[in-house]
């Protein structure tokens, strides 16, 4: 069968970390990156695509009438047009599990740079400032402790999960939104979780019931003193919305591993506000080098998965 790759160059890994893929019986081309212009051309010929973060619309999979299976190599399949796919048929696996301990680990950093200033204190002696100061330490910028705040969580999936024992290692409280699918009597209603969070993490997935799930309203609801943090997907949060909250000083601070378009232009406002009370880091919660290995492997193991299915049919 032929296959293609789209974007390997999302992953950051030497040719060789495709060896598991590369001893399935498929001809594989691997393309480092994919411009819309490039996809039909790359997709049109083949059984199986393989991508990160290349859309794959109605458009561009009618043409392809070859394709049996795609492989996402992520956990969020938003890029794909799921109703085409299901009407014809075509098998769609995304990639699960593989970054809970990374995305959790990154959330829980932001977290403490939020709570201590480090990022900032660390500009702030690579400009020199600490041999200025006239005692031993430099206390311009306000830290507080972890321990006793309260921590909303929104998505309830694994890393959601990892993140809640996580925070209660720090002697967090720790409240879970009501899930968006099913009713729950274990979970917090939103609207309280959102008044009561000293922090508000994100984690849930982009759909039509999370799209701008915090916006202006959203936003009004939380504490003067509250962070929001987001490790889930840009188009979650409504960004002029949340700019305006920043610039206003409505919440304390936030800091975005996420934005609605990466990368992100030139012209983003949230991306260029210059305020102390937010810092982004450019979506690598997921990528720590253990996650990515995984993401490869269990890539591997549906498509093999799928290749002896297909043999037998």
């Amino acid at each position: 069968m032929k296959a293609a790759l789209l974007d390997f160059k999302t992953l950051n890994v030497p040719q060789e970390a495709l060896k598991e893929l590369n001893k399935l019986d498929i001809n594989l081309e691997v393309f480092n990156t994919t411009h819309e212009s490039e996809t039909l051309e790359r997709i049109k010929n083949c059984d199986i695509v393989l991508t990160n973060k290349v859309i794959l619309n109605e458009a561009l999979l009618s043409k392809a009438t070859r394709l049996k299976y795609i492989g996402v190599l992520a956990t969020g399949t938003n890029n794909i047009d799921i109703d085409y796919i299901k009407k014809n048929k075509i098998i769609l696996k995304n990639v699960t599990r593989y970054s809970t301990e990374s995305v959790a680990q990154h959330t829980i950093t932001l977290m403490l740079n939020l709570a201590t200033q480090q990022n900032r204190y660390i500009q702030s002696c690579q400009r020199g400032d600490w041999s200025k100061s006239e005692v031993f330490c430099r206390l311009d910028l306000p830290i507080f402790e972890l321990k006793g705040k309260t921590l909303g969580i929104i998505g309830f999936g694994n890393i959601g999960a990892r993140v809640n024992e996580l925070a209660k290692c720090f002697g967090m409280n720790t409240l879970i939104a009501e899930s968006f699918i099913e009713t729950s009597t274990n979970r917090t209603p939103l609207k309280e979780l959102i008044k009561k969070s000293d922090f508000i993490t994100l984690h849930c997935p982009l759909c039509e019931r999370t799209k701008n799930l915090v916006n202006e309203d959203f936003l009004n609801q939380m504490k003067p003193s509250s962070f929001l943090i987001n490790t889930s997907r840009g188009g979650v949060v409504n960004e002029s919305n949340l700019l305006g909250a920043l610039e206003n000083n409505k919440i304390q601070g936030a800091a975005l591993d996420v934005l609605s378009e990466e990368p992100p232009s030139l012209g983003n406002e949230l991306y260029n506000y210059k305020g102390n009370n937010l810092f982004i880091t450019p979506h690598n919660a997921w990528a720590s080098a253990e996650a990515r290995k995984k993401l490869i492997s269990i890539t591997a193991e549906n498509l093999k998965f799928f290749l002896k299915e297909t043999l037998k049919s």
